[in-house]
């Protein structure tokens, strides 16, 4: 019997790596599209991927994927693992769901209404969740969108002045500004959400090591009664109108407030840590959309365990910012790496040489 190809985009980043693996080791056949200005992707690599296209620039994914959708019985299924492609799909939804399943809202371009974080914060105070606002310093002023913005834009600012700058060299209207949250702990909710109105969240990612503009960490992967009642965020995913994977940021204070940060409508980055848990969401999200059961793959129990990406972490050991007996310490409590797997080692070969390549270089 015949089945849906499936498609995942994005750029080429262990992001896409952990899709394209969840997918390929659940028995199915992988095609990419990669988002790449470089001369070669490493994401390619994968012994799963049996067919695959790189792009430079987000405008060549509309007619790439339908050319890679012609001729196939079934619709192919898009995983999506970028925030710019994902808004691209979204308003292009009409002319593409001829040909593919696609992630993103029933409405065409609503999910790039709902990336303005000013947006999603006020309709996450509508479900009860708590947000930080802009009524003290210092603050922290992020991107509105984070397709839209740079990582570097993330800055403290301590003073109006320094505000004021900011808004001055990025752009006031292309900001947000809130009240930095001195955090006790950072953790994702990744989930799917599937269009029977299913929204399944198997667990949480605890940050144990936060960085400045990026969650990608080491981190923890646990049950989701070990830290937060669920409840309010499957609500909120729902009010959203979305379909496709996810994932929700929180940041918890001193006193115990969970405050909302950000909800990103595609894979994240950190979700390579729900596969090795034991549930495979990609593939929950396949079954869903091809009428396929996928209620025995989400009723799977996780398993708490540790994963490190290893690149950034021996950046940050070479950089002295943790020791040697740190990064030992927590390379022993490692269930998984982001990048390495030993059942598909050439991706994570193949960008080790990258980089030491471009160190050589610098």
């Amino acid at each position: 019997m015949p089945e849906n190809p499936v498609i995942v985009v994005g750029g080429d980043h262990h992001n896409m790596l952990g899709v394209v693996r969840a997918v390929g080791k659940a028995g199915k056949k992988v095609k990419a599209i990669i988002l790449e200005p470089g001369p070669q992707t490493y994401v390619s690599k994968s012994r799963y991927i049996v067919a695959w296209k790189q792009i430079r620039a987000t405008d060549e994914l509309i007619p790439c994927l339908l050319t890679m959708a012609e001729g196939e019985a079934l619709k192919p299924v898009v995983i999506c693992c970028h925030d710019g492609m994902a808004a691209m799909l979204n308003d292009n939804s009409k002319l593409l769901s001829e040909k593919l399943i696609i992630p993103g809202c029933e409405e065409e371009g609503r999910l790039n209404y709902l990336m303005d974080k000013l947006v999603m914060n006020e309709l996450a105070v509508s479900c009860g969740l708590e947000v930080p606002q802009a009524d003290s310093f210092p603050c922290i002023i992020k991107p509105r969108k984070s397709f839209a913005g740079e990582k570097q834009w993330i800055q403290i600012c301590k003073n109006e002045d320094e505000l004021e700058a900011c808004r001055q060299m990025y752009g006031k209207d292309k900001l947000l500004a809130q009240r930095f949250i001195q955090s006790v702990a950072e953790y994702q909710l990744i989930g799917c959400s599937l269009p029977d109105g299913n929204v399944i969240i198997p667990g949480v990612s605890s940050i144990l090591r936060p960085c400045k503009g990026s969650n990608t960490s080491f981190l923890r992967y646990s049950g989701p009664e070990t830290i937060v009642d669920a409840a309010k965020v499957k609500d909120f995913v729902l009010k959203t109108g979305y379909h496709g994977l996810f994932s929700v940021e929180f940041v918890r204070d001193a006193d115990g407030r969970d405050y909302f940060l950000e909800i990103n409508f595609r894979n994240d980055g950190n979700a390579v840590c729900v596969t090795r848990a034991g549930v495979n969401l990609p593939l929950i999200w396949i079954f869903g959309v091809t009428g396929k059961d996928y209620k025995q793959e989400a009723a799977k129990t996780v398993k708490t365990v540790y994963v490190m990406p290893e690149f950034d972490e021996l950046s940050l050991l070479t950089s002295h910012t943790i020791s040697l007996g740190g990064y030992l310490s927590d390379l022993l409590k490692t269930n998984a790496g982001m990048e390495f797997d030993f059942r598909d080692q050439l991706p994570f070969w193949f960008q080790l040489k990258r980089r030491i390549i471009h160190k050589a270089k610098g």
